[in-house]
């Protein structure tokens, strides 16, 4: 009786692994991150809106219809969230957290 040929010998040289997907969109990756840094912020309004509109502006979501939007989805108050845009908008660092240019465009001062 003879024996089989075991089979013949394969390198793993031309395999290649994938990249695993990303276990959600890069959105929803932001919003997971702000409702954290929101929930980090404690109760107070001021202060959450404060934080995530500098973490918006410091992340490219610059415009305030963008901003606006996005803390909507976070369950923030967009009367209040405007308000607080408008109030520390300008060019003076001791009075204010951003400025915004023509486009409108806002950026971190400082």
């Amino acid at each position: 009786m003879q024996s089989a040929d075991p089979a013949p010998r394969r390198s793993a040289a031309g395999i290649r692994i994938a990249k695993p997907a990303p276990s959600s969109p890069p959105e929803d990756q932001l919003l997971d991150g702000l409702r954290k840094l929101k929930a980090s912020c404690g109760a107070n309004k001021h202060v959450q809106a404060l934080t995530l509109i500098s973490a918006c502006i410091m992340g490219g979501i610059d415009t305030r219809a963008e901003i606006v939007s996005l803390l909507d989805r976070l369950d923030m108050n967009t009367s209040h969230v405007a308000m607080q845009i408008n109030k520390h908008t300008g060019t003076n660092t001791e009075r204010h957290y951003w400025s915004v240019d023509g486009e409108g465009r806002y950026a971190l001062l400082g």
